[in-house]
């Protein structure tokens, strides 16, 4: 995370920025998961994995952060909506026009 968006967030020198970014991925893949094969299990096993695990202690409210960003950013990527540097992503969004009826 970077001390610009947390003024007050001192970075662990053995946490980096690709670690935050690896775990949001993993907890947001499982729930894609779970969303397009129903149940939770997946996502139940990841949060477990990930709360009672200690690679965020000291880091809680840092993670609740990251956390809140990933959910605003997929909320806008399911309303097709633009998701620029200035939402909370590192990159800008392109739109991906696809046939819904495809599938």
């Amino acid at each position: 995370m970077q001390s610009s968006i947390i003024p007050q967030y001192k970075t662990n020198s053995s946490v980096t920025n690709q670690d935050c970014i690896d775990d949001v991925s993993d907890i947001l893949e499982v729930i894609a998961h779970n969303t397009q094969f129903d149940g939770n299990d997946k996502t139940v096993d990841a949060a477990n994995l990930y709360i009672t695990g200690a690679h965020v202690a000291g880091e809680e409210q840092e993670t609740i952060y990251a956390f809140e960003q990933a959910r605003d950013m997929a909320i806008q990527a399911i309303r097709n909506e633009e998701i620029g540097i200035g939402s909370g992503g590192q990159y800008t969004h392109a739109f991906v026009k696809s046939d819904a009826h495809a599938l």
